[in-house]
C-alpha cells in the first residue's frame, strides 16, 4: 500500500518536540507504516491528544517574570498579620519545624505557629540559597551563637553570621 491508497480518518502521526527555554514546540510528521498496524486508532487517538497538547501548550502566551521583592519586602510579606514581641536570647531547635533565610536581610524561625525573626550581623552576606551551619553547645539556638554559610552546589564556605535576639511574631487575635 502507498500512502496515496491510504485514506484513513486520522493519519498517524509521529510527534517530535523539542525544549526550549520558554515552552514546548512540535513537529507533527505523518507515518504510514503505523497506519497500517492493528491498534491504529488507539495510537491515532494518542497522537491526536498529543498534538492538541502541543498546539494548547504553543497558544500559551509566555508567563511575564514578577518582580523580585527585596529582603525587606519578602519580610514584611511574610509577617503580615502578625505583631512582634519582646525578644528572646533563646529558641528550642527541636520545635523549630521551618527556617527561612531571606536574602540579605534575615533568617526566619518557625516554632508552632510563631515565627521568630532573627536580623543577624554581617546579614549582608545571606543568601536564601546558602546552607547554614551551626555548632550547638545545648538543644537551643542562642544569640551568641555564630552561623556558618556555604555554597549550597560546592559546600565551600562563603562567611559567617553573628545572631541577634530572636523576635517573636504571632497573629493577630480578632
Amino acid at each position: 500500500m502507498t500512502p496515496s491508497s491510504l485514506t484513513p480518518t486520522f493519519v498517524a502521526a509521529k510527534v517530535r518536540f523539542s525544549r526550549l527555554r520558554l515552552g514546548r514546540k512540535a513537529t507533527i510528521e505523518p507515518d504510514w507504516n503505523l497506519a497500517m498496524t492493528p491498534s491504529f486508532s488507539k495510537i491515532a487517538r494518542s497522537a491526536a491528544m498529543a498534538a492538541t497538547l502541543a498546539l494548547g501548550l504553543a497558544s500559551v502566551p509566555a508567563v511575564q517574570a514578577a518582580p523580585k521583592l527585596t529582603g525587606e519586602e519578602r519580610l514584611a510579606k511574610m509577617l503580615e498579620g502578625r505583631v512582634a514581641g519582646e525578644p528572646v536570647s533563646c529558641i528550642s531547635l527541636y520545635q523549630t519545624t521551618d527556617t527561612t533565610v531571606i536574602d540579605g536581610t534575615a533568617i526566619v524561625y518557625k516554632v508552632g505557629s510563631t515565627y521568630y525573626v532573627n536580623r543577624p550581623s554581617n546579614a549582608k552576606s545571606l543568601r536564601d540559597d546558602d546552607v547554614m551551619l551551626v555548632k550547638l553547645h545545648s538543644s537551643q539556638l542562642c544569640s551568641v551563637d555564630i552561623v556558618e554559610t556555604r555554597d549550597r552546589s560546592t559546600m565551600m564556605y562563603n562567611g559567617f553570621v553573628g545572631l541577634d535576639k530572636f523576635v517573636p511574631y504571632r497573629k493577630v487575635k480578632h
